[in-house]
């Protein structure tokens, strides 16, 4: 399972790719306070220069720092109609181009307010679930290259949320792989076990 882990600040984190966020309209990414101020300027400038609309999982790959090689910015829509289940989708979006790019790992902020943690985690965890099967062999292009994922945050309940969130998704796993295995295997007997 992905893990997770809670910073305060983006400063000297290192990370393969970094996620940040937009919203339509928007000439600057949100929660920029977090970046240095090159790193911003090169951001923001790649919006215009690009014209970058910021429209729902509309996406812009940006060459980042030594540090933090890659940038990644989603749009994330119009702000007045963003929703927690938008922040799903897009934080699971989010985790399978990690996935896609073969990245060990990411470094996000939480899309729009910081109230989104758990959506924010929700989203990454359900993009993470893989059903290994039983005797299949696992093909590269399959293989999940993503496996630790720094999200940003200054909330003090993150912390928590992670916690508890990770022990719901253990179990959606379980459940998602008894579904999927054939009954000749998940008998009643090895359900109730």
């Amino acid at each position: 399972m992905l893990s997770i882990q809670i910073k305060a600040q983006l400063k000297q984190l290192k990370s393969d790719l970094l996620c940040l966020y937009c919203f339509e309209g928007s000439k600057t990414v949100d929660k920029q306070d977090q970046l240095d101020a090159k790193l911003k300027k090169k951001v923001n400038d790649s919006i215009s220069k690009f014209d970058f609309k910021g429209k729902f999982n509309q996406t812009l790959m940006l060459e980042g720092t030594a540090s933090l090689p890659r940038v990644m910015v989603i749009g994330l829509g119009k702000k007045n109609q963003f929703s927690p289940d938008k922040v799903r989708l897009v934080t699971h979006k989010v985790t399978k181009a990690a996935n896609d790019l073969k990245v060990r790992s990411l470094a996000t902020t939480i899309p729009g307010a910081e109230k989104y943690d758990l959506e924010t985690m929700e989203g990454m965890f359900l993009a993470d679930y893989q059903f290994k099967g039983l005797f299949q062999k696992e093909s590269e292009d399959r293989k999940h290259a993503l496996s630790k994922v720094t999200l940003i945050t200054k909330k003090a309940s993150a912390t928590k949320t992670l916690a508890e969130t990770s022990k719901v998704f253990e179990a959606v796993n379980l459940s998602k792989d008894l579904v999927n295995y054939p009954s000749n295997i998940v008998t009643p007997t090895y359900l109730a076990d």
